[in-house]
């Protein structure tokens, strides 16, 4: 399976699907520059225009933007906001619904109430060079996948020893009681090369040079607890808000001075493959935290408060007997909702769809591209509660 819109991403900056189209949205881009405070110099503006065949995707040519060849850029996409519970005049800068990467150092402006802290989103990042769009991190690319075997050399599904494993670790502390701390792809990668050696948790014997801890134990197969980019401050992490970015923490170990996120995950795919390990993903599709469509297109994405409208096909969960789909504190997507005649960001033809089941699908054309991964394993089912989808 493909992807038209991420096609498209690599010629020009693409929004799909905004609730409120007037004023219409624009680009807002410019250049990272670290320091007290973080700054983006040369700010620009560029307005995004319909495209001729389908009203609900907007889009910008890079070419039209007067970006440098070798140029790591971050941006926004400034909407007018469409949550109902916040101005419709109002104007919000945005985090790109399919951006390959995110800067959480990097936010939105801070907005006078009602506005909070939650609307202030983080930039996208994204490298021009050689004409196109092409994903990076906020300083470096993301390299590839050197050496990597063929896929018919990893474990057969009837024969895999799943280790899970989760992106808080802990450890003793020298005083009592317990440290926590973001288990990075390099601390997980330190557990399977025994050339690497983790980064925030380098202290630990199954992390040190030498050591391959989860082959040791006959591991071949990894599911890393959602390493898709979220909000959460490494709880468990399910409140994934950015779909098709991994996580900005995850990649930025505190050893590191910018984030590499794309990079330290194709080097751990690498690395797990090399060494006869599949690598799966824990995939939260029933609710998002803080989702850039929250602002964009509230109504077609989400529903707010099932209790509230009980008969609504999206509020019940697979329970039965009146049971509610519960979001644990996020946003629970709508997998009931048909939107008419609309640009499909899979097939790139315009016809019926569901929105929040394309924008999943478009999330994992890029995992499945961009990372090789080797399989899902799927959050909360019964808050997704659509088999048609699933």
């Amino acid at each position: 399976m493909t992807s038209n819109l991420l096609q498209r991403k690599a010629t020009a900056f693409v929004l799909w699907r905004v609730g409120n189209p007037n004023p219409p949205p624009v680009l807002v881009i410019g250049q990272f520059q670290a320091g007290a405070p973080i700054l983006l110099l040369d700010v620009q503006r560029f307005p995004l225009v319909p495209d001729p065949e389908f009203a609900d995707l907007w889009t910008i040519d890079a070419a039209e933007c007067g970006l440098a060849d070798g140029v790591i850029y971050h941006y926004w996409f400034e909407v007018s906001v469409s949550h109902p519970d916040l101005p419709a005049a109002a104007r919000l800068q945005i985090t790109d619904p399919t951006a390959w990467s995110v800067d959480w150092r990097l936010r939105g402006p801070r907005m006078a109430a009602p506005f909070g802290d939650d609307d202030r989103y983080p930039a996208a990042v994204v490298k021009f060079s050689g004409g196109q769009l092409v994903p990076a991190d906020p300083e470096v690319g993301i390299g590839g996948f050197a050496g990597e075997p063929g896929p018919d050399t990893l474990p057969p599904n009837n024969r895999l020893v799943i280790y899970e494993l989760p992106t808080t670790w802990t450890r003793s502390a020298e005083v009592g009681g317990r440290d926590m701390g973001v288990g990075t792809f390099r601390d997980t990668l330190a557990l399977i090369d025994a050339n690497a050696e983790g980064e925030n948790f380098a202290d630990l014997d199954v992390t040190q040079v030498g050591r391959s801890y989860l082959t040791e134990l006959g591991v071949n197969a990894l599911e890393l607890l959602p390493p898709a980019d979220s909000v959460y401050d490494r709880q468990w992490g399910y409140g994934t808000t950015n779909y098709l970015a991994p996580d900005f923490e995850l990649g930025f170990p505190l050893s590191y001075s910018f984030p590499a996120p794309n990079r330290d995950l194709i080097e751990l795919v690498n690395g797990c493959h090399v060494h006869g390990i599949r690598f799966f993903v824990d995939s939260v599709m029933a609710f998002s935290k803080n989702n850039p469509y929250l602002a964009a297109a509230c109504d077609d994405f989400f529903i707010l408060d099932p209790a509230a409208t009980p008969d609504d096909p999206d509020a019940p969960d697979s329970r039965g007997a009146g049971s509610l789909r519960n979001g644990y504190g996020a946003s629970l997507f709508r997998y009931a909702r048909l939107v008419p005649d609309a640009y499909d960001p899979i097939s790139g033809e315009a016809q019926a769809l569901y929105p929040a089941r394309q924008l999943m699908k478009t999330a994992l054309c890029r995992w499945f591209a961009d990372f090789h991964i080797d399989g899902l394993r799927l959050d909360s089912i019964e808050n997704v509660q659509n088999w048609d989808f699933v």
